[in-house]
């Protein structure tokens, strides 16, 4: 996708998206050889809605998709990332407190402090689940074993497990018990 383009000092190429509102945008950009492309939520007419719509279908064949949110408000640019986006850009952000919410918003823990909300468009409708280290206590969020052994760092005897595809040593907990108890369900970045 292009977030890992960029990711690798890759060049992307793409369009900023302001009037269509079908979802078959995307077919249309990626066979046009696009990498991605910007809905333009500031000057268009999208709904959150409709956003999540292109998404959906710019997710499943491997487009990028960045929106341009109207304004910096936790409600447009949460919404929008649980939608499906790769990404958010604001308009005229003109401090460093402004520049943190978005961030806080956008990215979960210890980058941010986005809410969880699964699953759905930016999950690839894949459940996530939140797994307790019995010997240390820590709380980590899973959607895919390999990309989690590979981004975080783990004890050895867990990260043997993953890689063996055996179920390591960790116990299943409910989110409203994670929650309640204080602990933070996102020890660790998302990989977006």
């Amino acid at each position: 996708m292009a977030v890992k383009k960029l990711r690798e000092g890759k060049r992307i190429i793409g369009t900023m998206v302001r009037m269509i509102k079908n979802p078959a945008i995307a077919l249309v950009a990626r066979d046009a050889g696009l990498d991605f492309i910007m809905i333009d939520m500031e000057h268009g007419t999208y709904s959150v809605e409709s956003v999540s719509a292109i998404a959906n279908v710019a997710r499943s064949i491997g487009l990028g998709i960045f929106v341009r949110v109207p304004e910096l408000s936790k409600g447009y640019v949460s919404g929008i990332m649980d939608g499906g986006a790769d990404g958010v850009m604001v308009p005229m952000l003109s401090n460093k407190q402004q520049a943190q919410a978005l961030v806080n918003w956008s990215r979960y823990t210890p980058v941010g402090n986005r809410g969880l909300g699964t699953p759905g468009s930016h999950t690839n409708f894949g459940a996530m689940v939140l797994l307790k280290d019995v010997a240390t206590g820590a709380v980590y969020a899973v959607t895919d074993k390999k990309k989690f052994a590979e981004f975080f760092k783990l004890p050895q005897n867990i990260k043997d497990s993953l890689e063996k595809n055996k179920e390591p040593e960790l116990s299943f907990v409910p989110q409203e018990l994670i929650f309640k108890e204080g602990h933070d369900p996102f020890d660790v970045p998302d990989d977006t």
